[in-house]
């Protein structure tokens, strides 16, 4: 098999590790669902994966394992909107093709993982491969971006403040989140 889609069936329950046995799997769609617990590091260790992984939209919590990085094919990886926290792995700098990543909506604290930008390598080194897009909202507790984190060669960085308070002048504005 090698592209499974099971989004918006109102799946309940935890992801199977035994996803990780469909060795060819390159598209794994599991968003919109109601599914629980973590992600199975089983099947962040698919050879194969080489286009999409969107596990959003669901209720996964814990943290992003550091077996991320052994996905170095695939180019879109979507986590938003679900209950992971913790830190972004270091490990994700390893996924070498990856344009899109979204982990959006989520309670993420820390800083942006450096191995996602390395200002020792910006400019025309044609090697640096880096997401052309990352989204983060910013939630009331992280993750943050520190005005010495460089993404310069990411070609959009979203950045979506999080406006929870009922007075105006409380809110977030975008100078709060500027880099």
């Amino acid at each position: 098999m090698f592209d499974l889609r099971l989004n918006q069936n109102n799946l309940r329950g935890t992801i199977p590790a035994s996803l990780g046995n469909l060795q060819q799997l390159q598209v794994l769609v599991l968003s919109g669902d109601m599914l629980n617990g973590s992600i199975p590091k089983e099947i962040l260790s698919i050879p194969t994966f080489s286009y999409v992984l969107n596990l959003s939209s669901n209720s996964l919590t814990g943290s992003v394992p550091i077996e991320m990085g052994k996905l170095n094919a695939v180019q879109v990886v979507d986590f938003s909107l679900n209950n992971l926290y913790g830190e972004i792995p270091d490990s994700i700098g390893d996924c070498s093709s990856l344009i899109i990543l979204d982990v959006s909506r989520n309670s993420f604290n820390g800083s942006i993982p450096n191995s996602m930008g390395n200002p020792n390598l910006c400019g025309g080194v044609p090697e640096l491969q880096l997401p052309k897009c990352i989204v983060i909202k910013q939630n009331s507790d992280g993750p943050n971006l520190k005005e010495d984190d460089e993404l310069c060669s990411i070609s959009m960085l979203e950045i979506g403040l999080t406006c929870t308070s009922n007075l105006p002048e409380d809110r977030p504005t975008m100078r709060d989140g500027a880099i």
